[in-house]
């Protein structure tokens, strides 16, 4: 079984060579921000790039502090969920103290609730990913724009 993203990279590796630098920045740039998008539009659905719904919220003992909404909706924000890029490659990720928050989320590693708090596994909730309709608009990105260029 092949791996999607080194599929895409040798898509975009062999389309690069036939652009410019100034146009490979562009199509990069381009990927960047239609994967911020779609990694918080992920986000906010609840969903892993893989199409699977997050495992829900665990119930708190006292009832009357039950915290309800969705789960991690803050990470989607573009200050915190940032996209980069440059003409040879581009990075879609978390910045900061909450890189390592969104590590141990997405990863479900244990952690502690708070700082004298008990260790607790936290269940794994895939934050960033290439989606299947991810790479086919990166496909499609590609092409459109060697077609243009």
């Amino acid at each position: 079984m092949s791996d999607p993203l080194s599929d895409l990279e040798q898509a975009f590796v062999s389309a690069a060579a036939a652009l410019s630098a100034d146009s490979r920045a562009k199509l990069t740039r381009e990927i960047a921000k239609m994967l911020r998008r779609s990694n918080a539009a992920r986000i906010t659905r609840q969903v892993s790039p893989d199409g699977q719904s997050w495992a829900p919220r665990k119930p708190r003992r006292d009832p009357s502090h039950s915290i309800k909404g969705k789960l991690l909706v803050g990470y989607r924000k573009a200050s915190i969920l940032r996209a980069k890029s440059t003409a040879n490659d581009l990075e879609v990720g978390f910045l900061g103290a909450l890189a390592r928050r969104a590590r141990i989320h997405s990863e479900g590693l244990p952690d502690r609730v708070s700082k004298d708090g008990p260790m607790v596994k936290y269940t794994p909730r895939p934050l960033i990913g290439i989606s299947a309709e991810d790479e086919r608009a990166i496909r499609e990105m590609i092409t459109a724009h060697i077609a243009h260029g």
